[in-house]
């Protein structure tokens, strides 16, 4: 789910709103770069797995800039 214009993300509901809080995971997948601005995408969440495709890294955050785990 991508946060509505003004709200962020909440890596530990799952949920968008005011506060910003990082999941126990973060889950870099490929993305067709263009359209995208990077060849990647990442996420926050606290499920288990990222599925097939993605590639897990527990403990870091998402890098806004680079969309890589523990990236800028």
């Amino acid at each position: 789910m991508l946060a509505p214009a003004g709200q962020v993300c909440n890596g530990v509901t799952g949920l968008c709103g005011n506060e910003k809080r990082v999941g126990a995971n973060c889950c870099q997948c490929p993305a067709s770069s263009p359209p995208f601005p990077h060849p990647q995408y990442c996420f926050d969440t606290n499920i288990t797995s990222c599925g097939s495709i993605c590639t897990k890294t527990v403990g870091v955050a998402c890098g806004s800039n680079t969309e890589t785990c523990g990236g800028p």
